[in-house]
C-alpha cells in the first residue's frame, strides 16, 4: 500500500544497518535497490523460486505457510529461522543462494 521510494528505502536500510541489523550492502545504495527490484520484477520466475524455497522449508520442519509462491511474513520468518540455525546472516530474503543452502541441507 506504499508507493516505491528508493531514496527513503536507502535511508531506512542505512539506519537499520547502523543499529546492527544485517542488511545486504546492495540495499544501501539507490542503484543497488533498483537492481534488486529489476531482479524480482518477473513474478513468474520469482514465484517459482519462492515456492521452491517454501516447499524445502516445509520439508525441513519450518513453517513458511503454504507453498504458493507468495512471499509473506511467515515465509520471511521461516527463512530467518533457517538462516540463524545454519550460520547464515539472517536477512530473510528469498534468493537463489538461499535455495542452494536449503538444497545442501536437505540432501
Amino acid at each position: 500500500g506504499v508507493s516505491k521510494n528508493t531514496d527513503e528505502a536507502v535511508r531506512w536500510f542505512r539506519l537499520a544497518k547502523a543499529q546492527g541489523v544485517p542488511v545486504p550492502n546492495q540495499l544501501l545504495t539507490q542503484s543497488g535497490i533498483e537492481a534488486s527490484l529489476k531482479k524480482s520484477s518477473s513474478p513468474k520466475k520469482s514465484g517459482h523460486l519462492v515456492q521452491d524455497i517454501q516447499q524445502r522449508l516445509t520439508n525441513l520442519g519450518y513453517n513458511p505457510g503454504p507453498a504458493d509462491g507468495l512471499y509473506g511474513k511467515k515465509t520471511r520468518n521461516a527463512i530467518i529461522a533457517f538462516q540463524k540455525k545454519n550460520g547464515i546472516a539472517p536477512d530473510g530474503l528469498a534468493t537463489a543462494q538461499l535455495l542452494d543452502a536449503l538444497k545442501s541441507v536437505s540432501q
